[in-house]
């Protein structure tokens, strides 16, 4: 079957690089019992605070001023 069409599930999964060549196949990762403990480590040792609110977006929903954005890029490309 060819790669990018749906898959039945009785058949084999294949993958294309870029340049059309085969991907081998990787085996599953085993799952880790202390994932919530290593990310709360990791995120720590990085002196990142990651909370409920980490995700939580800073933009208010007001239309972007693309009027505005674009005059700063073209003025940028010409400095």
């Amino acid at each position: 079957m060819p790669c990018g069409m749906p898959l039945a599930v009785t058949a084999p999964s294949c993958f294309r690089a870029p340049d059309g060549g085969a991907l081998p196949a990787v085996p599953a990762r085993q799952a880790s019992q202390d994932a919530l403990v290593f990310l709360r480590e990791w995120a720590e040792d990085r002196g990142l605070d990651i909370g409920a609110d980490t995700n939580m977006p800073l933009w208010d929903g007001t239309r972007p001023d693309y009027d505005w954005a674009v005059a700063a890029l073209v003025s940028e490309a010409r400095a």
